[in-house]
């Protein structure tokens, strides 16, 4: 069967989602939602890269809500990271995503990041979950957020590698990823780096941070059945020590943050027993004593344990291998497109309504051997 896919925002996510859709043998790319001048009217191909394949880009929502598909990849960045009230980023998205769902569609969604795991905003997540559920009813459709880490490193992953271990003390999943080669100033500057560590957006950036990774750590929580009193956080940034270009064109000018370090931890009688701790780069050489998987960076899950603790790295290529076309950044981009991806079949053949990944079949690789 082939189905019928609209990419829903071709920005970096998008981008890489598009061009695996348009590969893909069992998939066929038919629209695509941009909202800037600049890839109005291009060719879909064109925009991610490949050779031109007959679709063009459009601004219009309302043509692509007319069109036939069988699944919206949803990808709209979301720089603010608010938990999805009304007046926030993330509640228009949705409710752009009501209205494909209405108009028949399946969705797939990497944002907002928050309907991962609803469960952890309490009766504001149902309302929420309720009006997905309506939108779907009317429709006969089914939606998926999946994102990639929260989503998948420090939940599903973790959840998994836990099966092979006893006695668990802590849990402590790491971001390694370099961030050299985003060019997206005011993305930067919301997630703390390139300005002053003592500047008035720092507290905001760090309940930011708490707002989002609660997702995985209490969904987390729940899978392995405890329950956490509180969520701490704590910020450690490196600061530049002269004034670099990144690779991306970016200056990060000297005293300001170039190393975003910090984390978030489930705590339970005042121990941290499950964590998820960020260390991105803006230059790989930079501080060597913090945690690190060079080269390539990646991913990190650590179990502690009594009896039988573990540690699984997820390298960004081949372990030991930089990928010669790609650095950690935009594998992080991949994985969470891919992530998107290889959901459509399980989401297009679901009952209607919201689902989490404990609703469907284990989401793999399946189909994604081309061979």
């Amino acid at each position: 069967m082939s189905y019928k896919v609209i990419q829903w925002a071709p920005g970096y996510v998008g981008n890489a989602a598009m061009k695996y859709v348009i590969q893909h043998p069992m998939m066929e790319l038919v629209g695509v939602k941009c909202f800037g001048d600049s890839k109005a009217a291009k060719d879909a191909g064109e925009i991610c890269g490949l050779d031109p394949i007959g679709v063009y880009a459009t601004k219009s929502e309302e043509e692509l809500l007319d069109l036939d598909a069988d699944c919206v990849i949803f990808t709209c960045g979301e720089t603010t990271m608010l938990q999805p009230y009304p007046g926030t980023m993330g509640y228009e998205f949705l409710e752009t995503i009501c209205r494909l769902l209405e108009s028949g569609k399946n969705v797939v969604a990497t944002t907002p990041m928050h309907m991962l795991y609803p469960k952890h905003m309490g009766n504001e997540g149902q309302k929420l979950v309720d009006m997905l559920n309506l939108a779907c009813e009317r429709g006969n459709s089914t939606v998926l957020f999946t994102g990639y880490e929260p989503g998948f490193m420090g939940d599903a992953m973790a959840a998994l590698i836990s099966s092979i271990s006893m006695d668990i003390t802590e849990f402590r999943t790491y971001e390694l990823v370099e961030w050299s080669n985003y060019d997206k100033v005011d993305s930067l500057k919301a997630l703390g780096v390139g300005v002053p560590p003592g500047g008035e957006m720092r507290p905001m950036v760090l309940e930011a941070f708490r707002n989002v990774w609660a997702t995985s750590i209490y969904e987390l929580a729940d899978m392995i059945n405890i329950e956490l009193d509180e969520l701490r956080v704590w910020d450690r940034p490196q600061l530049a020590e002269d004034t670099f270009t990144t690779a991306g064109g970016v200056v990060i000018e000297k005293g300001t943050v170039a190393v975003n370090h910090w984390a978030v931890e489930g705590m339970k009688d005042g121990v941290p027993r499950i964590a998820i701790e960020h260390c991105n780069r803006m230059r790989s050489d930079l501080a060597p004593e913090l945690p690190s998987l060079l080269p390539g960076g990646g991913y990190r899950v650590e179990i502690q344990s009594n009896q039988l603790p573990l540690t699984v790295d997820i390298h960004s290529g081949r372990c030991g291998t930089p990928m010669p076309t790609v650095d950690s950044f935009d594998a992080a981009m991949y994985g969470a497109a891919a992530r998107a991806v290889n959901s459509i079949e399980a989401v297009c053949k679901a009952s209607p309504g919201f689902k989490t990944k404990g609703d469907l079949p284990p989401i793999t690789g399946r189909n994604a051997m081309w061979l």
